[in-house]
């Protein structure tokens, strides 16, 4: 298997480590004895680790430093699996213990058991490389205890604090308190949810999404995408003329616990770009106090709105706010962006004693430069969810649906396996396969008179087919069901709002990515589209 998400955990957990090393030092030109040092704590020489800065400074992302799967670099003893879980078992249950032993005493415990079993006992440079490896926070946990682990690594009690714009950023999800209505019949279609990308240091705020859909994996990205890339074009595009600079990817994301946080697409992603995910331990409110106390003011200035839920039943009163409705989503997400850039930035921040946006520029005042990736359209590719399959010289299948690229039998002459093929749940009019080398080739259907369709279109269609018997549907019949299905909802739109919320969600995901409606001519496929974030509805 080909890719970022096929590279084995130990490999890629190394090229994590390496990341970390390497991007300060690449960042701030580090001299000789840095460069030395960090040799020292990566177990590599010297001239190993500029060989890793060059190859940084090229394409600084993590997968450039993930070690040959042939071999270990120079300085990397390879030990027996049965000494590894010996190590991994010792390190664990005796070194992460309240009794806290040094290293020197974990292992001459190491070599004991070793020798007990016939085995030759690793060195003590050995054991301290994989104790270098663990996660220091859970480390200092365990021997320490939550309140140790909390004031050597974490954030004091009460507050969660930051120094340096996009050194943390918090991300979270809320049910807008507004009812919306559909473009056409301008009637209403119930109540969408906003995810946000705050920054602590400058209260700034890098991203948001407004969705008819719970929140999910996709939705995270598709904000964290936006947050890190430049929003010029987007404002514009909705006519607003504020400044909104921030651009960059960030150091830390503090999340809570939810799934949508926890997919595997997320973790690769982030660490691909050096950002380290940390969630909320149990008992710490404070980690989402900052972005639910904004996300707390925006929702009282959505009470303003016409179709407000306002915040409790008491509050709502005898108001009925689906007859008052008039926003539509995309509306309501201009609405959000002018508050956000016209008002909140430059509004005094109690906590910072000046606006976020006054915070910003003077981080930058002082030669602070935002870390950027080096091609912004991988970006959201780079988390967008993946399926592997197998090139053939007639294509690929996923979702039921045929995929094509004019070098498909050259792929499938060179045996890869399963590579991850990306897609975007908007638009599954073509999909990204995943080289072994980490190009992102475009496939598009193979049959041109396939219509744009959204995933959860395609999960109701299958829905539909198994219910009448049909278990093994082919593409022609899930298309039919999906066509059958855009009548009868465009049908009951007028009677239900349950209908015309789904009308909307699809007409939302053709405007994001320009898509064709059903029955218009099609144009022919762009080798070089990516999907945009222009429009934050998802699917």
């Amino acid at each position: 298997m080909g890719g970022v998400e096929a590279i084995d955990e130990a490999r890629w957990a190394e090229a994590v480590r390496r990341e970390r090393e390497i991007r300060p030092l690449s960042q701030r030109r580090g001299n000789r004895a840095e460069v030395a040092r960090a040799a020292r704590r990566l177990n590599l020489s010297v001239a190993w680790v500029y060989r890793l800065l060059n190859r940084y400074s090229e394409d600084p992302r993590t997968v450039s430093l993930v070690p040959a799967k042939g071999g270990r670099p120079k300085g990397h003893r390879l030990l027996s699996d049965a000494v590894e879980v010996i190590i991994a078992d010792q390190l664990d249950r005796f070194y992460a213990s309240r009794q806290k032993p040094v290293l020197s005493a974990v292992h001459r415990e190491i070599s004991r058991l070793c020798k007990a079993q016939g085995l030759k006992p690793p060195s003590l440079k050995s054991v301290r490389t994989r104790a270098l490896r663990l996660n220091q926070v859970k480390l200092t946990r365990s021997r320490e205890g939550y309140r140790a682990a909390q004031s050597k690594v974490g954030p004091s009690r009460g507050s969660l604090e930051a120094t340096m714009p996009l050194s943390v950023v918090q991300i979270d999800h809320t049910l807008v308190d507004v009812q919306l209505v559909d473009d056409v019949r301008r009637k209403p279609i119930g109540r969408p949810w906003l995810t946000l990308v705050l920054d602590v240091a400058t209260r700034m705020v890098l991203g948001f999404v407004v969705s008819l859909d719970p929140p999910s994996r996709l939705s995270v990205a598709l904000a964290i995408a936006q947050a890190v890339g430049d929003k010029a074009e987007w404002l514009s595009a909705r006519n607003l003329a504020h400044i909104w600079p921030c651009t960059g990817l960030f150091d830390t994301i503090k999340l809570d616990n939810a799934a949508e946080f926890r997919a595997v697409a997320l973790k690769r992603g982030c660490e691909q770009y050096g950002m380290a995910l940390d969630f909320r331990p149990p008992g710490a409110p404070w980690w989402g106090g900052h972005i639910e106390r904004l996300m707390g003011t925006l929702m009282t200035e959505c009470h303003l709105l016409p179709g407000t839920t306002f915040s409790n039943p008491v509050e709502k009163g005898a108001y009925d706010s689906e007859a008052r409705a008039v926003m539509t989503r995309a509306e309501l997400e201009t609405w959000l962006a002018g508050r956000i850039t016209g008002v909140y930035h430059n509004r005094v921040h109690t906590a910072l004693g000046r606006t976020p946006l006054s915070a910003w520029r003077a981080a930058e005042a002082t030669g602070w430069v935002p870390r950027t990736p080096k091609d912004p359209d991988r970006v959201l590719l780079d988390f967008l969810p993946f399926a592997y399959r197998t090139p053939r010289r007639d294509g690929l299948q996923l979702f039921n649906i045929a995929y094509w690229h004019p070098e498909m039998a050259v792929w499938a002459a060179s045996k890869p396996g399963k590579l991850p093929v990306r897609y975007d749940p908007r638009d599954l009019s073509c999909v990204w396969l995943e080289t072994p080398e980490g190009r992102f080739e475009r496939l598009t259907t193979k049959y041109a008179d396939r219509p744009p369709i959204t995933l959860w279109e395609h999960r109701a269609a299958l829905a539909v087919l198994r219910e009448a018997g049909q278990g093994t549907a082919n593409e022609a019949a899930v298309f039919d069901a999906i066509e059958a299905g855009r009548h009868l909802v465009s049908a009951a739109a007028g009677k239900s709002r349950a209908a015309r919320r789904a009308e909307q969600r699809r007409t939302d995901a053709h405007k994001a990515l320009d898509a064709p409606e059903s029955g218009a001519e099609a144009e022919v496929p762009d080798p070089n589209y990516v999907p945009k974030i222009y429009d934050s509805e998802l699917w």
